[in-house]
């Protein structure tokens, strides 16, 4: 599943433009702090032993003597985008001779999961720091892209903040406590359990207290809360035994098998309440044929209505994947429904309008009687 969605995700940005070809994939990589993407560094004298001996910072992923992480599942994955698009797709640059060479025009890194936005940021820093680089992307000759098969609403602000990269792809979005469908003392009740409970009080909500909600078959993050990994109590309880779903931090193979394809579900009745539409979340049926198509849009214009711009809210907000929220989006200034900004027209506020109205209900039966029957009249003889 998750494969074949990045693969498709990443492939439609490609084959739409939006990311504009020939185009470089990399596999997003842990980086050092001062790192030059092509650039040579001394090591430092805790890492080499006091050897002055000079690497090259390069963004080829390999394993080395030490574990296979996500970066190698993802590099993997970006060979099978290479050839859906040969000859101007490339997943093999390993310098900039190469990049000029195929007249490059976007620089695409991709990652499976960003929780705390970190790495991600690391990682296109370095990219930064190459004056070749620096001196394309002011020319606007190279954009950075950053496509991510899943991006926390923390992680999302900050890698938008740090100005590395042009663009962010994230095909799912929200995965986290900020943006969890729950009331706001179902939120705070969950915070203050994972408070109570953490063995380490930093890890509480995770890596940068960000509270990840976010897990694959091939990763863990480390911005899950502590009580979801750590092996140990909390220290007033006299660091007992503690038995987490996520033990170093493996997902286990039946706990796999019991949420495959699991999805966050959400009430919309309950999503239009809050936005104030209680007439239009009143409307609509609970019950009856298939409404899947029509209750999406209506909740994109509701949420629209409520001040909601970013397409990552209002894929948040309806309960889709971001993709599928700008397909919407599009089909909705198709119809004249909303403008570019975007807001509702005049169209889209009647269409909103007319949802609110509760269908009448007409029954078409005779009104029972116990009375006896009499005509009043005998139609006379001619």
């Amino acid at each position: 599943m998750f494969r074949l969605e990045l693969v498709t995700f990443l492939a439609e940005r490609l084959a739409t433009g939006e990311i504009e070809r020939p185009a470089a994939l990399f596999s997003v990589k842990p980086t050092r702090p001062h790192d030059v993407m092509f650039e040579k560094e001394p090591e430092s004298p805790a890492v080499s032993g006091g050897s002055s001996a000079l690497d090259v910072v390069t963004p080829t992923v390999w394993s080395g003597a030490g574990e296979a992480g996500s970066e190698y599942v993802v590099q993997n994955i970006l060979r099978d985008v290479r050839r859906l698009s040969p000859g101007t797709v490339f997943d093999r640059a390993t310098s900039l001779e190469y990049l000029r060479s195929k007249r490059v025009r976007s620089l695409v890194f991709v990652g499976d999961y960003s929780g705390s936005g970190e790495e991600a940021c690391k990682y296109a820093a370095a990219w930064a720091r190459n004056r070749h680089i620096r001196s394309w992307r002011s020319l606007h000759l190279v954009n950075i892209h950053l496509v991510l098969f899943a991006a926390s609403s923390f992680a999302l602000g900050k890698i938008r903040r740090s100005g590395y990269i042009d663009h962010v792809w994230p095909a799912l979005y929200g995965v986290d406590f900020a943006a969890a469908h729950w009331a706001d003392s179902e939120r705070q009740a969950i915070r203050d359990l994972c408070v109570r409970y953490a063995h380490h009080p930093h890890e509480a909500w995770g890596r940068s207290s960000s509270g990840g909600l976010f897990v694959l078959p091939h990763t863990v993050p480390n911005n899950l809360p502590g009580i979801l990994r750590q092996t140990k109590g909390p220290a007033t309880g006299g660091h007992r035994p503690w038995a987490p779903f996520f033990r170093g931090r493996i997902f286990p193979v039946e706990l796999q098998a019991e949420l495959s394809g699991y999805r966050p579900q959400y009430d919309l009745n309950k999503v239009l309440a809050e936005l104030g539409q209680l007439r239009l979340a009143r409307a609509r049926p609970k019950h009856g044929q298939e409404r899947k198509a029509a209750d999406a849009m209506l909740a994109l214009l509701a949420h629209i209505a409520a001040g909601y711009r970013a397409t990552e809210k209002l894929a948040l907000g309806i309960g889709l994947p971001i993709h599928d929220t700008r397909d919407l989006l599009a089909l909705a200034r198709k119809w004249g429904l909303v403008d570019n900004l975007p807001r509702l027209t005049e169209q889209g506020w009647q269409e909103l309008r007319a949802a609110k109205r509760r269908p009448r209900k007409v029954r078409f039966e005779l009104s029972g009687s116990d009375d006896f029957y009499y005509p009043q009249q005998l139609r006379g003889s001619r």
